[in-house]
């Protein structure tokens, strides 16, 4: 997993995953509003297609998400206010294990990593 571009609000696995791979969001600290996002890159990664929204009432700190891939691609994640709609960028990261740990500028914190099939 790795950050998109530094500063950048989309982190994933950088490559095209296969059908299957499990892809996990670990919420270590919890941003309010913040909404957590999977997304599908269309045709060179300037579309997307939603995959999964998890809502900010869906989880709380300690949560740990889950979502299994239905076909093969490349996939990201990323938050966002549910209120304004404004993205949270990434102010840190840094790889814990075979974790991606991101502190996003909201305060929230996850642990990001996929496990393919």
């Amino acid at each position: 997993m790795r950050v998109a571009r530094p500063g950048d609000q989309t982190y994933g696995a950088g490559m095209d995953t296969p059908a299957g791979t499990v892809f996990y969001v670990k919420v270590r600290t919890k941003a309010p509003e913040d909404e957590v996002r999977l997304h599908l890159c269309g045709t060179g990664c300037n579309t997307a297609q939603t995959k999964m929204v998890w809502e900010p009432g869906d989880f709380r700190a300690g949560d740990e998400l889950h979502w299994q891939a239905d076909v093969t691609g490349r996939y990201y994640v990323w938050s966002r206010n549910d209120r304004t709609t404004a993205a949270s960028h990434v102010i840190a990261d840094e790889i814990v294990g075979n974790k991606l740990k991101v502190t996003l500028e909201s305060g929230a914190v996850y642990e990001v990593w996929y496990v393919t099939p």
